[in-house]
């Protein structure tokens, strides 16, 4: 057919490749484009007959994506996994169907006034950067990205950016909040106006995050002006937090104090009993409305905060929050692992090696996933200095 051909080189054990498989191959849209543009196939590069291809074609992680051409040249390859819309973005500019984030950087540079290459450039940045090797080449973009945001921000007044494309960067941009900060305001003092415009789920989410991150970062830090945040849960930013916390059984401001006054009195006070009991009522109140990260969550703010060196009432809770948060199905492998590793911190501390051991070892056997070998010789020194 003179078509080139799609490669997915996926294990059986991979759980990226396991998620390609069930949710993104199947997506409608990427079955039109692909069987309209590619033959497509996958390969079990542990099989017998994947073994000379995926040493061939150099595959070291999986999923490995690989385009060839008909005579089995490589045309392009990308490592990791991918949602649908990126797989149908990442094949289109490396075939030739549309501009890669280069092409269009370079566009963008002759005509700076073209709102929307440069609200595509802006939203396809961060993809684009996370494939990038680390060091020069990563830091180089990410200075680009940092001054063509810069320079879009100051070129038209905050009434303009209230729309659903701009208001898209604006999110993915101004991630960090401040006391006196003019976007948040100018979003807080404008939601019955601006909700609508750039859409109430993306207000509330903006709003939301911000304010939440703040409220948290002034009570990690011991300012008291973390409660005047709090105030402000039921006042002007109400509608936000009851949009975002609507399936919660707690109102909003409830909870936020919960998870703030914790915050306040474990890093100020280290007074590990206190926090405990207030995340103890927190998640007792969370009920079956609970997920994994609630558990996980909790867990981590008590290891930050006491430089993980947990006294044995903090690591007994430890050990039961986190066993807690991995019965949760559906768990991101890097969490899994993480989880994995705070826990056998946990028994160490209690001390059981006998279980941490065993924790580790699971650890180790979740980081081979991610075919990192300076990250499985950690974990496995974990296990040989026990």
């Amino acid at each position: 057919q003179n078509k080139k051909v799609f490669v997915d080189f996926h294990t059986s054990w991979c759980v990226y490749c396991r998620k390609m498989a069930a949710e993104v191959f199947p997506d409608p849209k990427v079955g039109e484009y692909f069987n309209r543009h590619f033959i497509s196939i996958k390969i079990d590069a542990e099989s017998e007959s994947g073994k000379p291809l995926a040493r061939k074609y150099e595959v070291k992680a999986y999923p490995t994506l690989l385009i060839v051409d008909p005579a089995g040249e490589e045309v392009a390859s990308a490592e990791g996994g991918m949602d649908a819309g990126q797989l149908l973005k990442w094949v289109r500019a490396e075939t030739g169907v549309a501009m890669t984030f280069e092409q269009m950087y370079e566009k963008q540079k002759g005509d700076r006034t073209d709102d929307a290459l440069t609200r595509r450039l802006l939203l396809d940045a961060p993809d684009f950067l996370a494939r990038q090797p680390e060091g020069y080449q990563r830091d180089r973009w990410q200075l680009r990205v940092d001054r063509l945001y810069a320079d879009y921000r100051k070129r038209k007044p905050l009434s303009e950016w209230m729309n659903p494309e701009d208001f898209k960067v604006l999110a993915a941009y101004h991630t960090e909040p401040s006391k006196n900060d003019e976007v948040f305001e100018y979003v807080a003092k404008n939601y019955a106006a601006v909700a609508p415009k750039v859409g109430v789920e993306q207000a509330d989410a903006f709003l939301f995050m911000l304010n939440m991150q703040l409220t948290q970062e002034l009570a990690e830090k011991g300012d008291m002006d973390y409660l005047k945040r709090l105030e402000r849960i039921k006042g002007d930013l109400k509608p936000a937090y009851d949009g975002m916390l609507k399936n919660s059984p707690m109102d909003s401001y409830t909870c936020m104090k919960y998870l703030s006054d914790a915050s306040y009195t474990i890093y100020n006070r280290k007074n590990v009993a206190q926090y405990i009991s207030l995340m103890d009522e927190y998640l007792g109140k969370l009920g079956k409305s609970a997920v994994a990260g609630d558990y996980s969550s909790a867990i981590q703010t008590l290891y930050d905060a006491l430089n993980g060196k947990l006294p044995v009432e903090a690591a007994r809770k430890g050990v039961e929050w986190i066993t807690r948060a991995l019965q949760f199905e559906g768990l991101e492998v890097a969490e899994q692992m993480e989880l994995l590793i705070m826990n056998g911190d946990c028994y160490k501390m209690l001390p059981d090696v006998e279980n941490a051991r065993k924790c580790y070892k699971q650890a180790y056997v979740v980081s081979l996933q991610f075919q990192n070998p300076a990250l499985s010789a950690q974990i496995q020194n974990m296990i040989n200095n026990l």
